[in-house]
C-alpha cells in the first residue's frame, strides 16, 4: 500500500519482507546478494585451475567445473572440496582439447563439449568414458566450436554450436533432433551463441555472445524477445556469456568483459548487478560459468572466473531478493526518491520524507 499525505511528508507503508533502496543517482547495484566463499587457485594440482571456463552443478550439490587450459574436468561437493577429476590433453576417448561446456542429465551421465576437438563426450557419474558424437562440420549434427550446452526438462540436449552460429537439438543418445540460427543481427539470428539455459516455463535462453544479448526461445526455436545491447551502463553488455535462471525466474547473466554479473526480471527488465573489476571477495576477473544451488529459501550462485582461476560463491535468500515493481517519486523540491519493492511476509517498512514549510514571513 502507498499512501502520500498532503506536500508535507510522503509516508509509504508496505508489507514486504525485504527492500532495494537506491537513489536516484544510484550505480543499482544488487542488495539482498552476499558473498559466501571461494575456493581454487592457480596450477595443475587438485583443486587448482587454469581458466576454468563452465560449471555445472547437480541435485546432490556437486560442482562440475570444466577447465579449458588443463583440458579436464574437476568435481567437488558443495563446500569446494575436491571429490574426483578426468581427462586429459588428446584427440582420444576422454580426452580433450580445451574442456567447454558441461551438463550433467537426470542419471547422473556427464555431458562435455569438446571444442576444439568439435564433439560431445559423455561420461558416467565417476568420469568414465562412455560415448561421443558430433565431428567438424557444418550439416545436421555437426559442430564448429560447441561452447556449452543443457538438458531441457523434456531430456533434449540443446548445444550452442558457436562458429557455425546456431543451436543444435539431440536427443540424449546423440541423435541430432533439429536446429535453428544463422549468423546476423536480427531476431533468431547470432554471433557466437556460446551458453544456453532454461526457465521454469521450458524457454529457451541463448547467450548470443558478440551481439551483446539475449535472446528467447519457445523449445522449438520460435523467436519471442531479446534484451541487451553493446555497452557499459545498466543492461549493456560488452559481451554475453553464462546465464542462471533461479526460481523466479530471476535471469543472471555473466558480463565478462564487464567484470560483473547482471540480474533481470522474467521480462528481461534490469534489477541490478554484482560484482566489480578485482581479486578481491565479490570482485571478478573475466566471469564465465554460472550455475545455481538451493538449500531451503537460500541460493547460491557459483560462479568460475577465467583469470581469477577459482570458484566464487555467493547467496541470497529467495524473500529478499524477489522485486514487484518500483516506484519513483519526483517532488517539487528536486529530490528523486526510487524504491524497488519484494515480498517479505508480514514486515511493516515505513520511508518517512519530510518537507520544511515554507515560512509566510
Amino acid at each position: 500500500m502507498c499512501t502520500i499525505r498532503g506536500k508535507e511528508k510522503i509516508v509509504f507503508t508496505m508489507l514486504l519482507l525485504g527492500i532495494f533502496l537506491f537513489s536516484a543517482n544510484s550505480q543499482a547495484s544488487l542488495l539482498g546478494v552476499y558473498y559466501h566463499d571461494t575456493f581454487g587457485s592457480y596450477g595443475t594440482g587438485d583443486g587448482q585451475f587454469n581458466n576454468p571456463i563452465c560449471l555445472s552443478t547437480d541435485e546432490a550439490g556437486k560442482i562440475y567445473v570444466a577447465e579449458k587450459e588443463n583440458h579436464r574436468v574437476q568435481i567437488f561437493d558443495s563446500d569446494g572440496t575436491f571429490i574426483t577429476k578426468f581427462g586429459s590433453y588428446g584427440t582420444g576417448d576422454g580426452e580433450f582439447d580445451w574442456a567447454h561446456g558441461i551438463t550433467v542429465d537426470s542419471s547422473g551421465k556427464i555431458y562435455v563439449s569438446d571444442l576444439r576437438n568439435n564433439r560431445i563426450q559423455v561420461f558416467d557419474s565417476s568420469g568414465v568414458f562412455l560415448f561421443k558424437f558430433g565431428s567438424f562440420g557444418t550439416a545436421d549434427g555437426e559442430l564448429n566450436s560447441p561452447s556449452n550446452l543443457r538438458f531441457n526438462s523434456s531430456g533434449y540436449l540443446y548445444v550452442a554450436d558457436s562458429e557455425n552460429h546456431r543451436i543444435q537439438v539431440f536427443d540424449s543418445s546423440g541423435n541430432f533432433v533439429f536446429k535453428w540460427g544463422v549468423q546476423g543481427t536480427a531476431n533468431s539470428e547470432f554471433d557466437t551463441p556460446n551458453f544456453v539455459q532454461f526457465d521454469s516455463e521450458g524457454k529457451v535462453y541463448v547467450s548470443d555472445r558478440n551481439n551483446a544479448r539475449v535472446q528467447i526461445f519457445e523449445p522449438d526455436g520460435t523467436f519471442i524477445t531479446k534484451f541487451g545491447s553493446s555497452g557499459t551502463g545498466n543492461g549493456e553488455f560488452a559481451s554475453t556469456r553464462g546465464i542462471a535462471i533461479d526460481r523466479s525466474n530471476r535471469i543472471f547473466v555473466n558480463d565478462p568483459s564487464n567484470h560483473r554479473i547482471q540480474v533481470f526480471d522474467s521480462e528481461g527488465t534490469f534489477i541490478g548487478k554484482i560484482g566489480s573489476y578485482g581479486t578481491g571477495d565479490g570482485e571478478f576477473n573475466l566471469p564465465t560459468g554460472i550455475d545455481l544451488l538451493y538449500e531451503g529459501n537460500t541460493t547460491f550462485i557459483c560462479v568460475c572466473e577465467h583469470n581469477n582461476n577459482r570458484i566464487q560463491i555467493l547467496r541470497y535468500d529467495e524473500e529478499i531478493i524477489t522485486v514487484i515493481k518500483t516506484i519513483t517519486i519526483t517532488e517539487e523540491a528536486g529530490f528523486t526518491l526510487t524504491i524497488l519493492i519484494t515480498t517479505f511476509a508480514s514486515m511493516i517498512v515505513l520511508v518517512y520524507l519530510k518537507k520544511k514549510r515554507k515560512s509566510n514571513v
